[in-house]
């Protein structure tokens, strides 16, 4: 830490690789590269309690928004990591194919490969992500006692940090509510359930996790805008949300789904990822490569959140 109280970064950065490499070794071990979905969401809390770790050492004052905003990332990383560490039950497919591809050239290459392509890019992914919480851990405090000193009073919280933590919570809900619709759908012994859960927030979206996730990034982002220079972070949930609508999340998903017969229908009727009303009388596309419709995996994969 410098001499005026800012944070130097690149600690807690390394922090996250070297928490990745501990991981890396664990799932080669376990042969099962499955784990590293549960350390995804504990993986933003190392770099954060480093940060508070270091201005507490320097008896430096830890002011509300920093303490909120970390107690917010907190029960995000922790319920995350327990609802997928819970329903764990062998290496997702993802992680299979990515094995017996990197494996074509022999073990050496696929330990290099799985080792950059899968842990260390979480960690970038991670860093990358996390980095507006980051910057508020490490700026806010700084801000908050320079303004006391300067006008006798604090003002703690500011407008966007009401909106940013109200955003959080809608997120949140969305995301444990939909988890939870979720898996009460699976269990349903019912035969006319359905394969796809149609009941609750997956009336309006046909993935409510998955929006709840990226909703709840945009409030701390929101919260960073009250520190200086917050804005720049624009890129953290930029990136979560890019990934979970367009790359890792919707697509991946949706690509098994379309295999089934009764997902046309429901794509036809409900909204993608924005919450919308559902529309009762639209008309499916044809859909031509079906799986077995009483492969109860293939939904529970399909539906399932993915990290």
């Amino acid at each position: 830490m410098a001499a005026d109280g800012a944070v130097n970064m690149l600690y807690p950065c390394l922090s996250v690789a070297a928490l990745q490499t501990l991981c890396f070794t664990f799932c080669q071990f376990k042969k099962d590269n499955s784990y590293i979905d549960v350390m995804w969401s504990l993986s933003f809390l190392l770099p954060n309690y480093m940060i508070i770790g270091a201005k507490m050492a320097l008896n430096q004052p830890i002011d509300g928004r920093t303490w909120a905003i970390n107690a917010c990332l907190t029960l995000w990383a922790v319920r995350l990591a327990y609802h997928i560490g819970m329903r764990h039950t062998g290496e997702d497919y993802r992680y299979v194919s990515l094995r017996e591809r990197m494996s074509t050239r022999g073990q050496c290459c696929y330990y290099i490969n799985a080792f950059l392509l899968i842990f260390m890019l979480q960690a970038g992914l991670s860093l990358a992500v996390n980095y507006t919480v980051m910057k508020v851990t490490a700026v806010s405090s700084l801000q908050t006692f320079a303004a006391a000193t300067a006008a006798s009073s604090a003002q703690s919280l500011l407008w966007t940090d009401y909106v940013g933590f109200g955003l959080f919570a809608c997120g949140f809900l969305f995301e444990v509510i939909g988890d939870s619709q979720l898996t009460t759908h699976i269990a349903n012994p019912d035969p006319e359930k359905g394969k796809f859960c149609k009941t609750g927030l997956w009336r309006y979206t046909r993935h409510p996790n998955y929006f709840g996730e990226a909703l709840l990034w945009w409030g701390f982002f929101v919260i960073a805008c009250g520190v200086p220079k917050g804005y720049v972070t624009v890129f953290s949930p930029l990136i979560i949300t890019l990934l979970l609508r367009y790359v890792s999340g919707v697509p991946l998903l949706e690509r098994k789904a379309r295999k089934h017969p009764e997902w046309a229908q429901y794509e036809a009727e409900t909204a993608v990822f924005i919450p919308w009303f559902w529309d009762k009388d639209a008309v499916p596309k044809q859909q031509d490569n079906f799986v077995n419709p009483d492969d109860k995996a293939a939904q529970e994969q399909t539906q399932s959140k993915i990290n």
